[in-house]
C-alpha cells in the first residue's frame, strides 16, 4: 500500500474516535441533564409588599442551587434565601417542603425612621412627644417611628413649649435642635405684718407687698423683718404657673429655754407637747407657755412662764420624791419579794416608791404568786393573795370524774376536818361512836353509786343476778377482792389490798389501786362533803325526814324520828335499783338507805386517846370484824339512820353492800 493511502486511512481512523468521543460526551451531558431535571427543586418567591418586588434582590444564603429573577432552583434538601430592599430591613427564609415546587411569601418589614432631638435651654424635666404621646423625658431624646410625617413637641417646664413638624423616610434618621423661649412671668408676694424686707436670689428687691417680674425658673424667696423670725421659702415660675402668689404670716421672734432637770430621763412637756430635746429650746415669745415634768416615782412639777424676744432663760426643777403604803397579806403566811429582794414575812405594811415594783409571794410546797404594783400617796394599796399547794394545782388539772372499765362512775373529792361519831348527849348515840378529831388531807375518788350485781358479776361469774340492784350478801374479803379486779383491768398495777392463796393479809397505804372507803371518808361524805357545817344525818340535823331522801323500812319508825308524810312509801318492799332515789348534797346515791355499806377499817371498840388529831386514818393492821356504815331498806330506829352508826361483821348479809374508792395521787 502505497504511502499516501496510509496517510487516507489514517486520517480516518482518527475522524471515527472523534466521533465516538463526541458522542460519549453527548450522552453523559443529556445524562446529566436528565438526572438533574428529575432532582431540581423549583419554588417561587413571592415577595411582600408588592412595592419591593421590582427592585428587591432575592440570593442563595444555604444549600447548592441557583436564584434566577424570582425563582429558585435547588439540588439541596435545605435551602435558606435572602431578600434585600433599599427602605426595608433584610428577610431570611427557610424554604419548608410544602413550597417546594410551588410558591413561598416572603414578607419584608419597613425599615423606622429615628428621630434626634435636643433643646437649647438642656433641661432634664423636659417632655417629649410625639403625635401627642408622651414618649420620654430628659434634655434630649433618640426614638424610632414609622415613616411619615410627625409632630414633635418639647415641653420645658421654664420655657414656652415648642412644636415642630418632621417627614422621614423608611430608615432615615433626623438629627434636630429646637429653640425653646423662656416663661414670661412674675412673682406677687405679701406678708403679714407688711413692710417685710424681701430677697430673690440673695438681691433685695423690695418690701412688701410687691409684685416681681421673672423669667421661667427656681427662685430662693428670703423674707425678713424686725423683730421677726427670717422665712425662706422656693418659689418656681413655669409655664403652667408663670404668676405665683405667696402671703407669709412673719412669726415674732422666739426666746430660747435652756431647762435643768433633776432627776433625769424624766417626761418634759410644753404646751401640750412632749419635749425630747433637753437643750437650748427656741419657743415664741408673744404667748405664755405651760411646762410639766413628771417622772414615774416622783411628784410631778409644773410651771408658768413667757420669754422676751431673743431672751434666754435657764429654768430648774427637781422633783421631790413620792411614796405610798402598801400592805400585803396572805394565806398562807409567805415570804415577800419585791423587786427580786427579800422584804419580810405575810402580813406587813411596806412604804414603797410610787413606781411600779414587781412583788412575789413564795412558800416552800405551794406555787409563787407574782404581782405588779404601782403605790401612791393618795391611797393605800392592798395585795391579798390566797396561794395554792402544788398537790391542790395539780388537782385542779385532774379529772373531776371519769368511768371505769366496769362501767363504774367516780367523782373526785377534796375533803377537809371532821369530827367523827357523836356525843354521848345526842339521841340514838352508841357508846361505840367515839368521838375522833380527823383531818383528810388526801384527795380522793368515791364511785357515785353503790355496786351493781351486774357490775360484780363481771368478776364473780357465778353471780347470776346480773342486775342493777346493789350487790349484797358478800363478806368484806369479796368486797376487798372485788377492788383488786377492778384495779387490774384499769391497769392499776399496784393493788391496794394484798391477798394470800386467797386469804387477805394486809393492804398498802401508798397505793393508787381501788379500795373501800375509810371509815373516816365515809362519815365526811355523808355529813359534811357539799355543805357548809357538818350535819348529824345527810339531810341535815333536823329529825323530820324529807320526802324521797332513801329506800328505809315503810315500818314505824322508833326513837323518836318520823317522816315528813305519815303516810311516807318509798315504792320498795327491799332493796331498790341504784340511784332511784335523788343523790345527796355532794352528788352521791344512796349513801343513806338501800344497804349499809362495808369500809375498809377493822372494827375496834377501844376509845382513841384525848385530844389527839388523826391524819387519813385508814384503822387497825390486825382485827377480825370490819365496819359498815349507813342505814339500809331494813333500818328502823334513829340510831341506824345516823351516819355516825357503826356496824360490824365478817361475813356478809341481805342489807350490806358496799362502793369503791382511791386516792388521787399516792
Amino acid at each position: 500500500m502505497s504511502e499516501y493511502n496510509l496517510e487516507i486511512q489514517s486520517a480516518k481512523q482518527r475522524q471515527r474516535r472523534f466521533y465516538g468521543i463526541v458522542v460519549s460526551l453527548l450522552v453523559v451531558i443529556g445524562g446529566l441533564l436528565v438526572l438533574w431535571i428529575g432532582t431540581v427543586r423549583v419554588t417561587t418567591i413571592e415577595l411582600f409588599p408588592e412595592e419591593v418586588r421590582s427592585n428587591a434582590r432575592i440570593s442563595l444564603k444555604q444549600g447548592i442551587g441557583f436564584v434566577q429573577s424570582e425563582t429558585v432552583y435547588s439540588l439541596s434538601r435545605e435551602t435558606v434565601i435572602s431578600a434585600v430592599s433599599a427602605g426595608f430591613s433584610t428577610a431570611t427564609h427557610k424554604i419548608k417542603p410544602e413550597e417546594e415546587g410551588d410558591r413561598a411569601q416572603v414578607t419584608l418589614l419597613a425599615l423606622p425612621g429615628i428621630i434626634r432631638a435636643s433643646t437649647n435651654a438642656a433641661d432634664p424635666e423636659t417632655r417629649w412627644f410625639i403625635d401627642g404621646k408622651l414618649v420620654s423625658v430628659g434634655s434630649e431624646i433618640s426614638v424610632e417611628v414609622e415613616a411619615g410625617s410627625h409632630r414633635l413637641m418639647a415641653d420645658s417646664p421654664y420655657h414656652e413649649p415648642e412644636m415642630y413638624e418632621v417627614s422621614l423616610a423608611r430608615g432615615e434618621t433626623t438629627q434636630l435642635k429646637l429653640v425653646l423661649s423662656p416663661v414670661q412671668g412674675q412673682l406677687e408676694i405679701t406678708t403679714s405684718p407688711a413692710g417685710a424686707q424681701v430677697k430673690i436670689d440673695g438681691e433685695i428687691v423690695g418690701k412688701s407687698p410687691l409684685i416681681v417680674p421673672e423669667s421661667g425658673g427656681r427662685y430662693s424667696v428670703e423674707i425678713s423683718a424686725p423683730d421677726r423670725e427670717t422665712l425662706i421659702d422656693n418659689i418656681q415660675v413655669t409655664n403652667r404657673r408663670p404668676n405665683p402668689s405667696r402671703s407669709y404670716q412673719l412669726e415674732p421672734r422666739k426666746g430660747y429655754l435652756v431647762p435643768s432637770l433633776s432627776p433625769k430621763n424624766g417626761m418634759l412637756i410644753i404646751d401640750g407637747k412632749e419635749i425630747s430635746s433637753r437643750d437650748r429650746l427656741p419657743l415664741s415669745a408673744i404667748k405664755k407657755h405651760n411646762l410639766s415634768y413628771q417622772k414615774a416615782g416622783y411628784f410631778t412639777e409644773n410651771a408658768k412662764f413667757s420669754l422676751s424676744s431673743g431672751e434666754e432663760r435657764k429654768l430648774t426643777i427637781k422633783l421631790r420624791p413620792e411614796y405610798g403604803l402598801v400592805k400585803i397579806t396572805s394565806q398562807p403566811q409567805a415570804e415577800i419579794w419585791i423587786d427580786s429582794k427579800p422584804a419580810g414575812i405575810t402580813p406587813v405594811s411596806l412604804k414603797l416608791s410610787a413606781i411600779r415594783h414587781n412583788i412575789k409571794l413564795k412558800k416552800m410546797g405551794y406555787r409563787t404568786v407574782e404581782k405588779q404594783i404601782t403605790p401612791s400617796s393618795k391611797s393605800t394599796r392592798k395585795i391579798q393573795v390566797t396561794l395554792k399547794s402544788e398537790k391542790q394545782l395539780k388537782l385542779e388539772k385532774i379529772k373531776k370524774e371519769f368511768m371505769s372499765k366496769a362501767g363504774i362512775k367516780f367523782k373526785m373529792f377534796t375533803p377537809d376536818r371532821i369530827l367523827m361519831g357523836a356525843p354521848r348527849h345526842e339521841k340514838g348515840q352508841r357508846a361505840n361512836e367515839f368521838q375522833r378529831d380527823v383531818i383528810l388531807k388526801k384527795a380522793f375518788y368515791v364511785s357515785l353509786h353503790e355496786v351493781t350485781s351486774a357490775q360484780y358479776a363481771q368478776f364473780k361469774k357465778s353471780r347470776a343476778s346480773a342486775n342493777s340492784l346493789p350487790v349484797t350478801s358478800i363478806g368484806w374479803g369479796d368486797a376487798a377482792a372485788f377492788c383488786n379486779w377492778l384495779s387490774q383491768i384499769d391497769g392499776l398495777t399496784d393493788p391496794f389490798y394484798r391477798f394470800s392463796n386467797g386469804r387477805y393479809v394486809g393492804f398498802n397505804p401508798a397505793s393508787k389501786g381501788y379500795r373501800l372507803p375509810s371509815e373516816a371518808e365515809w362519815e365526811w361524805l355523808a355529813r359534811k362533803a357539799g355543805q357548809t357545817r357538818q350535819t348529824i344525818f345527810t339531810w341535815g340535823d333536823d329529825l323530820v325526814i324529807p320526802p324521797g331522801s332513801g329506800n328505809f323500812s315503810n315500818t314505824a319508825l322508833q326513837g323518836g324520828i318520823q317522816f315528813s308524810a305519815s303516810n311516807y312509801n318509798d315504792g320498795f318492799a327491799r332493796l331498790a335499783p341504784v340511784g332511784s332515789f335523788k343523790p345527796n348534797k355532794a352528788g352521791l346515791f344512796d349513801l343513806e338507805g338501800n344497804v349499809s355499806e362495808w369500809v375498809h377499817d377493822y372494827y375496834s371498840a377501844i376509845p382513841p386517846r384525848n385530844n389527839d388529831v388523826e391524819y387519813d386514818p385508814l384503822g387497825g393492821t390486825v382485827g377480825y370484824n370490819h365496819v359498815f356504815k349507813g342505814a339500809s331498806w331494813r333500818s328502823e330506829s334513829l340510831t341506824k339512820l345516823r351516819p355516825a352508826f357503826r356496824g360490824s361483821a365478817y361475813e356478809g348479809s341481805d342489807d350490806v353492800g358496799f362502793r369503791v374508792a382511791r386516792y388521787v395521787y399516792k
